[in-house]
């Protein structure tokens, strides 16, 4: 296998009908794979039962017609990610033969990890790269954070004040 592509994810929406979702990245198995439901009211659930997965026609199938629940409704989400196991299960032996397939593998694997965590990294906050050290330290971070909040509620009452006054 190669890992050509950059996905790890996928979120789909609830439509009432839907049951077969697409799994169209690489897997190493198919119990490397996390499910989630996200319901209307935005509340994340991971779900361990209720769906299937098969690796050879690359979708999963939630909810099973087994589990009598409904299709997702509109207003439902469903996110299928890729979690590797943190492994590394290569045991090469001196003097043995070096087979291509395995390091390729190990390579592989290597690959959908790093994909996993920099989709990981894109959702986390991050600081500007021009920060200084001190900048960094968590009360400074949150004190920043609500300097911004501050700026942005003040901006709003300026524009909705310019409104006004243009309408007046």
């Amino acid at each position: 296998m190669t890992v050509s592509m950059q996905v790890t994810k996928r979120i789909y929406q609830g439509n009432g009908v839907t049951r077969q979702w697409d799994v169209d990245f690489p897997l190493i198995a198919a119990d490397n794979l996390g499910v989630y439901l996200t319901s209307p009211q935005g509340a994340e659930e991971e779900i361990f039962t209720d769906f299937t997965v098969d690796p050879m026609t690359h979708t999963l199938t939630y909810p099973t017609p087994e589990s009598g629940k409904s299709p997702l409704g509109a207003d439902w989400k469903l996110t299928v990610l890729r979690r590797t196991p943190l492994t590394q299960e290569i045991d090469l032996l001196r003097q043995g033969e070096l087979d291509a397939e395995v390091l390729e593998e190990g390579y592989d694997k290597l690959t959908m990890l790093v994909q996993e965590l920099g989709e990981k990294v894109d959702r986390s906050i991050k600081y500007p790269v021009s920060s200084k050290e001190e900048d960094l330290e968590t009360e400074n971070f949150l004190k920043n954070i609500l300097a911004a909040k501050e700026d942005a509620v003040v901006a709003s009452y300026q524009e909705e004040e310019e409104e006004r006054q243009e309408k007046a």
